[in-house]
């Protein structure tokens, strides 16, 4: 059975959007760990979805309903509050997700060691895209729903 992993931060939810609601954007452009990570798991957890993320993950539940796939959860961040605010998030907004499907990480970079060849990702970064692909195999990078599930159909069928 192929698994649908995708990521949360710029897939699922609108982290950009949000990091701008606490002032927690370096000069650089960057995140300011320093002015997020205090504000605990909330950060993570009352995240507003991403519109096209949201989009997508409804596309993905009607897929799962025609065709033998699961949908699952590979996200990254190395701070405790955060793995549990996006624990939170997910029970609150994805219940559909098998919490066995659920995989958040230390480090985006090492998303692929985590995943198994039947396995295909989702996600906004492309340097994540290619070290997924040239450890492990499919990886999509995540532009629009529309565009995005046309590509894991043509992956899938």
């Amino acid at each position: 059975m192929k698994r649908i992993m995708l990521d949360m931060d710029g897939v699922l939810t609108d982290f950009d959007c949000w990091i701008e609601q606490f002032n927690g954007r370096k000069e650089n452009g960057k995140c300011d760990w320093n002015k997020i990570k205090p504000i605990g798991s909330r950060f993570w957890a009352e995240m507003p979805w991403l519109e096209e993320g949201r989009i997508l993950y409804q596309m993905l539940l009607d897929l799962m309903q025609k065709l033998d796939i699961e949908i699952g959860i590979l996200s990254a961040i190395r701070f405790q509050c955060g793995k549990d605010g996006k624990m939170t998030w997910l029970q609150k907004n994805c219940p559909e997700i098998k919490d066995s499907n659920i995989i958040i990480c230390d480090k985006g970079v090492e998303k692929w060691k985590y995943a198994t060849t039947n396995d295909i990702l989702v996600d906004d970064n492309s340097e994540i895209i290619e070290l997924y692909k040239k450890n492990i195999g499919n990886a999509i990078i995540f532009t629009t729903a529309k565009e995005t599930i046309e590509t894991i159909k043509r992956v899938i069928i």
